[in-house]
């Protein structure tokens, strides 16, 4: 069996995890590219989604539930694709930049003791959070690249689509 390293220690505090109990965080849910992709952070995001719909009211079965995890993975599989190519192109992101996201992260938090809580209740260290803002940033600005239409000829859209056709 392959061995996977796992994610840098330096990313979490101590804190509960988002993986259902019986469920290993730190093992692969999917490979991409090589990259193994760890189901805390399937769970993470399958639980920021499910708490947006309890609060929109939506009431869910057990089939909505398991297709919203399904969605999980296929959004971090997406990301995971998206900053793959934002680093390949040599997408740069600037320090002064992640201070500015950083600088909004707290101002919606509401004030430093809110931000202290969600750094405390997420498991997030100020150092992964920033890491996380910076990688953020790079996907983001790649795909804004694509929407524009900008760095991605006929040929690569081809070979991409040859390449994750079902």
């Amino acid at each position: 069996a392959p061995s996977y390293a796992s994610p840098p220690s330096v990313a979490r505090a101590e804190s509960p995890s988002a993986v259902r109990p019986g469920v290993d965080a730190q093992h692969p849910a999917a490979i991409v590219n090589g990259k193994p992709i760890y189901a805390e952070k399937v769970y993470s995001v399958y639980r920021m989604n499910k708490q947006t719909l309890q609060q929109r009211g939506r009431v869910r079965n057990e089939i909505d539930d398991q297709a919203l995890k399904a969605q999980s993975l296929e959004i971090v599989i997406a990301d995971e694709l998206l900053y793959q190519a934002a680093l390949a192109k040599g997408v740069a992101v600037t320090a002064a930049e992640i201070d500015a996201a950083l600088k909004q992260l707290k101002m919606r938090a509401g004030s430093d003791e809110a931000y202290r809580k969600f750094l405390a209740d997420s498991g997030f260290t100020e150092v992964a959070v920033r890491e996380e803002l910076q990688r953020n940033i790079q996907t983001e600005t790649y795909r804004k690249g694509l929407v524009a239409g900008k760095g991605v000829s006929e040929e690569q859209a081809k070979k991409f689509y040859d390449a994750n056709a079902p």
